[in-house]
């Protein structure tokens, strides 16, 4: 191994137990960011670096484009992710629910973050098997991105203004796309208006993740109960309605943002039937 580089990854473990020290990470290493490696992520946008994206009154505190850059380096997104952690701050400050406490409350909310659209061929984000779940860098990166702004602009540390008493693993990354070419539905952002076409991002402040399995015992001679049948129209709505705090969510990609009802907390209607 060359000798050059055993000394950088000293340097880099060196920075990494620093930022620890810190207090700058959600307990994993996170990468170090130096200004050149920031610059390329402010590349990626034409917002100017000290835009506000979410702002908390009840903190005096802000996250600006500049800040959320450094949290996606550190949380070890790609540079050419970093438009879609844009859109995902717009869309928490358009769904409102981060402003009012809630992720200084004692419940332990999550983001959820849903994407649509080509970028999610293109920077190669999961949509099918194991979609909550590790093996992809850019899921776990962009939820993690937000994670670490949470945490580093607005000082929502555990055990001092994160309150949450159990939290959640979401708290961690909790960002999919949708997998749109085998869904039976339109996707998720047409409803809103969107085209096909269009790179979006969903997001809706959530308690956790609820598990859904297709499995009938009926097709073993017994009866099958309403919470495995997923072709019930009214399966979904109250697990995921009771998951989350709001029945609402929004969708933003840069510049632009609306508010919404997700499809998964309307209690009729062939809405009320989605496998999501």
């Amino acid at each position: 191994m060359d000798a050059s580089f055993v000394e950088d990854a000293a340097a880099v473990r060196r920075a990494m137990e620093y930022y620890a020290d810190q207090g700058w990470t959600d307990g994993l290493p996170v990468v170090p960011v130096t200004e050149s490696y920031l610059a390329e992520f402010l590349a990626q946008t034409g917002r100017d670096p000290g835009d506000v994206l979410l702002a908390m009154p009840q903190l005096n505190r802000a996250c600006t484009v500049r800040l959320a850059a450094i949290n996606a380096a550190l949380a070890g997104c790609r540079p050419e992710y970093f438009p879609v952690v844009v859109a995902a701050w717009e869309s928490l400050a358009a769904e409102g629910y981060p402003v009012k406490g809630i992720w200084q409350s004692t419940t332990g909310t999550a983001p959820f973050l849903i994407v649509n659209g080509p970028v999610r061929e293109r920077i190669g984000l999961n949509s099918r098997g194991n979609v909550f779940g590790s093996g992809f860098r850019a899921n776990a990166t962009i939820g993690r991105a937000i994670r670490l702004g949470v945490i580093n602009a607005f000082g929502l540390r555990p055990h001092e203004l994160d309150q949450a008493t159990q939290g959640t693993p979401a708290k961690y990354t909790f960002c999919i796309a949708e997998n749109e070419e085998e869904s039976p539905w339109p996707g998720l952002h047409t409803e809103f208006g969107l085209t096909a076409s269009d790179s979006v991002v969903t997001a809706i402040i959530t308690r956790s993740c609820v598990h859904i399995e297709a499995r009938c015992p009926a097709r073993r001679g017994g009866g099958c109960p309403p919470i495995t049948r997923t072709r019930c129209p009214s399966l979904l709505t109250v697990p995921c309605a009771c998951s989350t705090p709001r029945r609402r969510c929004s969708w933003s990609w840069p510049g632009r943002a609306t508010p919404g009802c997700p499809p998964w907390s309307r209690r009729s209607g062939r809405a009320a039937g989605r496998r999501r």
